[in-house]
């Protein structure tokens, strides 16, 4: 199973309002806008690794099991995005 987590040598400054959340990555002086379920994704990587099966289940646990595909799939998607700025590895 492939754990994910926050890359040690990206240094990043965060700042969230309400529902929204920019990132700004310092080396690459970059700035992005992360969707609320992005920044939980991100949120519960700070601490330790997790595997996209946690966190399809923590984000899954309000649906039923017809949906629970399109939570695997928009976590993938985001586990990509966030792979592509160089946040997580």
């Amino acid at each position: 199973m492939l754990f994910y987590s926050i890359s040690p040598k990206t240094r990043f400054l965060k700042r969230t309002w309400f529902d929204e959340t920019v990132i700004f990555l310092i080396d690459a002086r970059e700035t992005h806008l992360l969707s609320a379920t992005c920044s939980h994704v991100l949120a519960a990587m700070v601490q330790e690794g997790v595997s996209s099966d946690q966190l399809v289940s923590t984000l899954g646990e309000f649906v039923d099991d017809a949906e629970l595909q399109e939570v695997r799939d928009l976590v993938d998607k985001i586990l990509i995005t966030l792979c592509s700025m160089g946040l997580i590895e």
